[in-house]
């Protein structure tokens, strides 16, 4: 019983993913009104590769980017690339 609903559910949400097309942004996954743990569970991963991004970034810099200013900035670019980005 418990494994069909899993799959129920899995398939429901894997089949309005599929409806968007092969390239989307997370405004139209949201849109698609995926389970809402999915969709932050998706959102955390897209923050996680963006912070992996930025840490890379900054290991590899000749310049110092502590600060709050800075860190105002990356803030403004994680929102952007979250708007913007096709997946």
């Amino acid at each position: 019983m418990f494994n069909k609903e899993l799959k129920f559910i899995s398939d429901l949400n894997l089949n309005k993913l599929q409806d968007l097309g092969s390239k989307f942004t997370l405004r139209e996954i949201k849109n698609s009104k995926i389970h809402p743990s999915l969709f932050k569970y998706i959102e955390a991963s897209v923050e996680l590769e963006i912070l992996q991004d930025r840490m890379r970034m900054q290991s590899n810099s000749k310049f110092d980017y502590s600060g709050d200013r800075i860190n105002n900035y990356f803030s403004l670019i994680t929102k952007e690339i979250k708007r913007v980005k096709t997946f």
